[in-house]
């Protein structure tokens, strides 16, 4: 059996082939020992010669079954056979060594249980994708009442984004957008993987908060992905009703007004310098020699 520095998962529903082969080619350009898995959750498998012309396995769903359980069923798949997992956005492309970079971290680092980049629009700006556990006032001002309470909310987001930290400086943070996740294999396979019982919104929230809980989950900015973010629960009425559903199961599981946890989590998270990534790749380029090397 095959074993992998790094799998990947992208689970796919009705996306664009175009787009999905540049995800997958920016995986193929790497010195490492990668296997990519998708798993189309479309109603057609219209993505499969797309998929298998660049080497990674298919694996066609047939319903659309979710973004965790879609992850899940590829992780299940291959992570038990690689050092690293990526789960991936097929929105989301980058250019070479980033995948490196975070691989050389994570392997100077047995306490990292999860390393994120920062992500960028395509024009280059910034998105906040570093983030405290939210609050359901949070949310629901987020979603709704962003453009109705003014400056109060806006420095409410502010926090919520973690905008007072140096956003240059690699940081421990709850919580960090899933469109790109770069995974210790056995932490994932410690926490389980996914809640499949989150449809689609909420879980990467509870998948960072799990692995926080155990490792180190750290934002590291000094590489950087693009995403092409659409806020589809913003226009579509299912899709919000889908996060409005995933937002109380997770509040359910984790606590609405009265997350203790919460509170300490987030106050240590913005009460933190942070620390130079310059700083952090000089270790590891010390921290690989006793490892295994690219």
């Amino acid at each position: 059996m095959d074993f992998y520095d790094v799998t990947c998962s992208v689970v796919a529903y009705h996306t664009e082939a175009s787009m999905l082969r540049r995800a997958l080619k920016c995986l193929v350009n790497t010195k490492l020992r990668v296997k990519a898995v998708v798993v189309d959750n479309s109603a057609a498998p219209a993505l499969k010669d797309a998929v298998e012309s660049l080497g990674a396995e298919y694996v066609f769903s047939g319903e659309n079954l979710g973004f965790g359980r879609g992850h899940n069923i590829a992780i299940r798949q291959v992570a038990q056979r690689s050092r690293f997992h990526l789960v991936l956005n097929p929105d989301v492309y980058f250019e070479s060594g980033v995948i490196e970079t975070l691989y050389r971290l994570m392997l100077a680092n047995p306490d990292f249980g999860l390393m994120a980049p920062r992500v960028l629009f395509p024009d280059g700006r910034l998105q906040h994708t570093c983030r405290l556990l939210p609050t359901p006032f949070d949310l629901c001002a987020r979603r709704f009442l962003r453009c109705t309470i003014g400056n109060a909310f806006s420095r409410r987001l502010e926090r919520a984004e973690c905008r007072s930290l140096d956003l240059n400086k690699a940081l421990s943070v709850p919580f960090v957008h899933g469109c790109f996740l770069f995974l210790r294999s056995d932490a994932l396979r410690e926490i389980g993987g996914f809640d499949e019982r989150i449809f689609l919104y909420m879980e990467d929230v509870d998948l960072c908060r799990r692995t926080f809980a155990r490792f180190k989950v750290i934002y590291f900015p000094a590489v950087s992905v693009y995403h092409q973010f659409e806020k589809g629960s913003y226009a579509n009425r299912k899709l919000m009703g889908a996060h409005i559903r995933s937002a109380f199961y997770y509040f359910q599981k984790w606590g609405w007004f009265f997350d203790v946890s919460r509170r300490r989590i987030n106050r240590e998270t913005l009460e933190q310098k942070g620390e130079s990534c310059e700083k952090m790749l000089d270790l590891a380029k010390v921290g690989c020699h006793s490892a295994d090397k690219l």
